[in-house]
């Protein structure tokens, strides 16, 4: 029986500590845009862009990581593309990760000029990006958050990086919950035992909304609420929630 009770304590104090070094790296963020409220779609894009001027003037490639099968992520995608084209001008190629299954409508709505199954074709999606590159073309990828954020390790951005040295700026979407009940809403849970890497990320988004959502004014009318911050040298995390 003691030595029950010994493998449950050891449990116990596993569990606190993966929190706790899950939510330290979490919060080894730096903020780029606080809490904020925004009436529409492109007022979201549009403070990205401001806030972001220089650092997206000077890159030609770009990774938009959404969460799947949220609608609302991808109309502020779109927003975001069109931000970054009256700075940088058009992109050359617009590819999207057909495993996000979009509809013909949410394509169009990108102005998709590829779609591609990512994951099962980084050799080929590597030698494209690589061609691009050399030809020095602008392009975009709109892909799901797991793929795109600095917190999943070997995840297709980092295999790509690794290989072709691909490095664009990213900007990855999660859900912000701004109570208890709502982080029910994100995608991936802070979970001991994943061995995906995906709750990395997930503790991440949970451990940044707990931290901000103190501020969360329940009275604003504005339907968008959210938050922005560097998780990498070239990478953001955009956490959004819609009324």
């Amino acid at each position: 029986m003691k030595a029950i009770y010994l493998v449950v304590a050891a449990s116990v104090v596993a569990l606190g500590i993966f929190i706790s070094v899950s939510l330290d790296g979490a919060q080894k963020t730096v903020p780029k845009i606080k809490l904020s409220y925004f009436a529409t779609e492109t007022e979201i894009a549009e403070s990205i862009t401001k806030r972001l001027n220089l650092e997206v003037q000077k890159n030609k490639s770009f990774w938009l990581g959404v969460e799947p099968e949220k609608n609302e992520h991808l109309a502020v995608a779109a927003a975001i593309k069109n931000e970054i084209e009256k700075l940088n001008g058009p992109f050359d190629e617009v590819i999207v990760d057909s495993e996000l299954r979009l509809s013909n409508a949410d394509l169009n709505l990108l102005k998709a000029s590829q779609n591609v199954l990512l994951k099962e074709n980084l050799v080929a999606v590597g030698d494209v990006l690589s061609t691009l590159n050399l030809q020095n073309k602008k392009y975009l990828i709109v892909t799901a958050s797991l793929y795109t954020n600095s917190f999943v390790k070997d995840n297709p951005l980092h295999v790509l990086n690794k290989k072709n040295g691909i490095d664009p700026m990213t900007i990855s979407f999660g859900y912000f919950a701004i109570n208890p009940a709502e982080e029910r809403n994100i995608l991936f849970s802070c979970d001991t035992e994943d061995k995906s890497g995906a709750s990395n990320w997930g503790c991440a988004i949970v451990n940044k909304a707990r931290v901000v959502r103190r501020k969360f004014e329940k009275d604003n009318k504005k339907p968008w609420s959210g938050l922005m911050d560097l998780t990498g040298e070239n990478d953001y995390m955009l956490l959004l929630r819609k009324q």
